[in-house]
């Protein structure tokens, strides 16, 4: 049985070094677009609120706050599915970056 020599164990410790850094890369490349768009998200919610409250304070009746309280619900709801879509979506990119990384190296792995 032969055992690899000094230049195998070098290349292979260089590739598994490059490997861990494209990885790294990869995940803090999803970690700031994550922040990213919690960030934007939490912007947009607070001016939201803000315009909801002076809005709410100008209403004139039961009926036009109860019409504002329904638009902002629904803003809302729309607000949350585009947020969580923009997670998922960075979620399924990451994973994406992740897997062409590990893929990159099982090529380099072989040769």
């Amino acid at each position: 049985m032969e055992m690899p020599t000094q230049d195998v164990m070098l290349k292979n410790w260089k590739q598994q070094i490059d490997a861990a850094f494209r990885v790294i890369e990869a995940l803090t490349e999803g970690a700031e677009r994550m922040h990213e768009t919690q960030l934007e998200a939490a912007a947009g919610t607070h001016a939201d609120a803000v315009a909801t409250q002076q809005a709410a304070l100008r209403a004139k009746d039961a009926a036009e706050l109860a019409q504002l309280q329904l638009q902002w619900a629904r803003a809302n709801a729309e607000k949350a599915m585009a947020y969580w879509r923009a997670m998922y979506e960075n979620a399924v990119q990451t994973g994406t970056q992740l897997a062409a990384c590990l893929s990159q190296t099982s090529r380099k792995e072989d040769q």
